[in-house]
């Protein structure tokens, strides 16, 4: 019953935008919000995968290649 997987970060965590980047997450919103930790910039970055776009995204097949 997943509809989606979302994944958030601080926009000062570039490596982490890198992530979900490379697996064809896309970016959908540019949130505010108070920074939890000092490196933080109080914007954090939002980035989505609905169920319909993972067959044929490069997650898809990072996953596939973990299962050989």
């Amino acid at each position: 019953g997943i509809e989606h997987v979302e994944i958030r970060h601080d926009a000062a965590n570039v490596a982490s935008g890198a992530v979900p980047a490379s697996l064809g997450y896309t970016h959908v919103a540019t949130i505010t919000c108070e920074p939890e930790a000092p490196g933080e910039t109080g914007v954090d970055y939002q980035w989505r995968m609905r169920r319909d776009e993972f067959g044929g995204s490069p997650a898809a097949a990072l996953l596939e290649g973990a299962r050989r």
